[in-house]
Parts: C-alpha cells; sequence; structure tokens
C-alpha cells in the first residue's frame, strides 16, 4: 500500500509490511504515524514521512509490531492523547495496547462475533466497540470491565418478515 497526499496527489509513503489485504488505518492524533490492520492480524505502526531516502524492502517508516491477533484486524482506533490503541477483527476479543511500548493493558471480550467498530470517548477512558451482533458495548478502559451494552436499532422479526411478505 501507499499513502498519498490527497491534495496534490503526491507519494507519501509505501507501508510495505502488510501481507494481505488492508482493511483498518487510522492517523494518531498527535503525531504524523498511521496505525494499519488487516488480513494477517498483526496491527502495526508506521511514520507518515520517510527520515531516510526509499530503498525497495527497506523498512525505516515501521515503528512498531502489535500483538498478532487471533484473526483479522478489521479495526483499530486511537484514544485522544494516543497514548493508547484499540485493536479488534474477526474475533469477539478487543485488545488495548500502550501506543509507545506495545505493553498489553487490556483484554475486552463479549461480542457474538467480529468487532467491526472501535472508538475512544474524548476523555479516553472509556471505549466503545460494535460489530456483527449488533450491540455496542462501552467499556472502562482502566479498570478494564464492561460498562454499558445496548442494541442502537432494534430488529424485530415481525417487521423484517412483514417487509419480505408484503413484495418490497
Amino acid at each position: 500500500m501507499q499513502a498519498d497526499n490527497l491534495q496534490g496527489g503526491v507519494f507519501i509513503e509505501n507501508i510495505n509490511q502488510i501481507k494481505g489485504e488492508l482493511v483498518a488505518i487510522q492517523r494518531e492524533p498527535q503525531h504524523d504515524n498511521v496505525l494499519v490492520g488487516g488480513e494477517e492480524g498483526v496491527p502495526r505502526l508506521y511514520m507518515i514521512h520517510r527520515p531516510k531516502a526509499l530503498v525497495i524492502g527497506d523498512t525505516t517508516t515501521l515503528i512498531r509490531e502489535y500483538d498478532k491477533q487471533d484473526g483479522a484486524v478489521v479495526a483499530v482506533a486511537f484514544s485522544p492523547d494516543g497514548s493508547e490503541i484499540a485493536v479488534g477483527g474477526s474475533t469477539n476479543v478487543m485488545q488495548v495496547y500502550k501506543t509507545d511500548s506495545g505493553d498489553h493493558v487490556a483484554t475486552f471480550e463479549g461480542h457474538k462475533g467480529g468487532i467491526y467498530t472501535l472508538a475512544f470517548a474524548p476523555d479516553g477512558e472509556h471505549l466503545a466497540a460494535s460489530g456483527f451482533d449488533g450491540t455496542v458495548r462501552i467499556y472502562d478502559v482502566k479498570p478494564g470491565q464492561l460498562s454499558k451494552a445496548f442494541i442502537p436499532v432494534p430488529i424485530q422479526k415481525e417487521s423484517a418478515l412483514s417487509a419480505r411478505q408484503g413484495g418490497l
């Protein structure tokens, strides 16, 4: 994959360690870095700007590889201050790591299927996750506990059946 300047179309950087499909990417809020994840299940943090001339196979822009996940990485998020990252994917497990050190902070489970969306609250203390099961779960990051779970748009079987039976 390569990163380009969208306004001018100028080539910025190759993100060259990805094996398989790239699925998730997010820019770090405090630095010119991006967190990426994909099919192979290894989240990686890259510098956006190369510190030296490009050489084929060069990994100069790779800052850190985080723990390999049990499945594909489908969602990544930075805390508002950039100190932590969250990683979710094709399994029902979400991990939180310290951005700089890669130290594991917390593991959250409970979804019934993959996790497709992650977002930290502005205070950085809470993390929302949603995925295949349609349930939004809000976690307290520090104690590592589920705070709240809800289905934002309930689906009723009768409504779905009525629409199909009505010829829609």
